[in-house]
Protein backbone atom coordinates (compact mmCIF):
# COMPACT_ATOMS: atom_id res chain seq x y z
CA UNK A 1 0.00 0.00 0.00
CA UNK A 2 1.14 3.50 -0.74
CA UNK A 3 -0.38 5.00 2.42
CA UNK A 4 -0.91 2.09 4.82
CA UNK A 5 -2.18 4.23 7.69
CA UNK A 6 -4.04 7.27 6.53
CA UNK A 7 -4.54 9.53 9.54
CA UNK A 8 -5.87 13.02 10.12
CA UNK A 9 -2.29 14.18 10.69
CA UNK A 10 -1.32 12.91 7.24
CA UNK A 11 -4.35 14.63 5.72
CA UNK A 12 -3.45 17.91 7.41
CA UNK A 13 0.17 17.72 6.22
CA UNK A 14 -0.94 17.06 2.64
CA UNK A 15 -3.49 19.88 2.83
CA UNK A 16 -0.82 22.28 4.17
CA UNK A 17 1.61 21.31 1.40
CA UNK A 18 -1.06 21.84 -1.26
CA UNK A 19 -1.94 25.19 0.29
CA UNK A 20 1.69 26.36 0.14
CA UNK A 21 1.95 25.15 -3.46
CA UNK A 22 -1.25 27.06 -4.25
CA UNK A 23 0.22 30.25 -2.76
CA UNK A 24 3.27 29.81 -5.00
CA UNK A 25 1.04 29.23 -8.05
CA UNK A 26 -1.07 32.27 -7.15
CA UNK A 27 2.02 34.45 -6.95
CA UNK A 28 3.13 33.06 -10.30
CA UNK A 29 -0.24 34.00 -11.82
CA UNK A 30 0.26 37.48 -10.42
CA UNK A 31 3.47 37.85 -12.41
CA UNK A 32 6.06 37.32 -9.68
CA UNK A 33 9.07 35.58 -11.12
CA UNK A 34 9.99 33.77 -7.90
CA UNK A 35 6.49 32.29 -7.90
CA UNK A 36 6.95 31.12 -11.46
CA UNK A 37 10.28 29.55 -10.56
CA UNK A 38 8.95 27.73 -7.52
CA UNK A 39 5.86 26.54 -9.37
CA UNK A 40 7.92 25.21 -12.26
CA UNK A 41 10.27 23.58 -9.76
CA UNK A 42 7.39 21.88 -7.94
CA UNK A 43 5.84 20.70 -11.19
CA UNK A 44 9.15 19.34 -12.48
CA UNK A 45 9.42 16.79 -9.66
CA UNK A 46 6.43 14.63 -10.71
CA UNK A 47 7.33 15.19 -14.38
CA UNK A 48 10.85 13.83 -13.78
CA UNK A 49 9.49 10.83 -11.89
CA UNK A 50 7.05 10.19 -14.74
CA UNK A 51 9.78 10.33 -17.39
CA UNK A 52 11.98 7.98 -15.37
CA UNK A 53 9.12 5.51 -14.95
CA UNK A 54 8.43 5.60 -18.71
CA UNK A 55 12.08 4.86 -19.48
CA UNK A 56 12.01 2.03 -16.93
CA UNK A 57 8.93 0.56 -18.62
CA UNK A 58 10.58 0.90 -22.02
CA UNK A 59 13.72 -0.84 -20.75
CA UNK A 60 11.66 -3.60 -19.14
CA UNK A 61 9.77 -4.16 -22.38
CA UNK A 62 13.03 -4.48 -24.35
CA UNK A 63 14.52 -6.77 -21.69
CA UNK A 64 11.52 -9.12 -21.79
CA UNK A 65 11.58 -9.03 -25.60
CA UNK A 66 15.30 -9.87 -25.82
CA UNK A 67 15.29 -12.44 -23.03
CA UNK A 68 18.02 -13.20 -20.50
CA UNK A 69 21.65 -12.96 -21.55
CA UNK A 70 24.38 -15.27 -20.44
CA UNK A 71 27.37 -13.56 -18.85
CA UNK A 72 30.66 -15.46 -18.73
CA UNK A 73 33.20 -14.38 -16.12
CA UNK A 74 36.74 -15.67 -15.72
CA UNK A 75 37.95 -16.13 -12.16
CA UNK A 76 41.43 -15.33 -10.87
CA UNK A 77 42.22 -19.05 -10.68
CA UNK A 78 41.42 -19.70 -14.32
CA UNK A 79 37.90 -20.96 -13.85
CA UNK A 80 34.76 -19.91 -15.68
CA UNK A 81 31.52 -18.83 -14.01
CA UNK A 82 28.30 -18.51 -15.96
CA UNK A 83 25.11 -16.70 -15.05
CA UNK A 84 22.92 -18.81 -17.32
CA UNK A 85 22.57 -22.56 -17.79
CA UNK A 86 25.61 -24.53 -18.87
CA UNK A 87 25.96 -25.52 -22.55
CA UNK A 88 25.07 -29.13 -21.66
CA UNK A 89 21.88 -28.04 -19.91
CA UNK A 90 21.00 -25.73 -22.79
CA UNK A 91 21.55 -28.53 -25.34
CA UNK A 92 19.37 -30.88 -23.31
CA UNK A 93 16.65 -28.24 -23.03
CA UNK A 94 16.62 -27.52 -26.77
CA UNK A 95 16.63 -31.26 -27.53
CA UNK A 96 13.63 -31.84 -25.27
CA UNK A 97 11.76 -29.01 -26.99
CA UNK A 98 12.42 -30.50 -30.43
CA UNK A 99 11.28 -33.92 -29.28
CA UNK A 100 14.63 -35.65 -29.61
CA UNK A 101 16.98 -36.83 -26.92
CA UNK A 102 20.40 -35.39 -26.34
CA UNK A 103 23.34 -37.76 -27.02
Amino acid sequence: MFLPRFTIRTMLLVAAAVAVASVFAGQAMGGRMWGVGLTVGLLSIPAAIGVQSLFFLLGSAFASWLGPQEIIARTSRGGVERTGPSPVERKAATASVKGTTAP
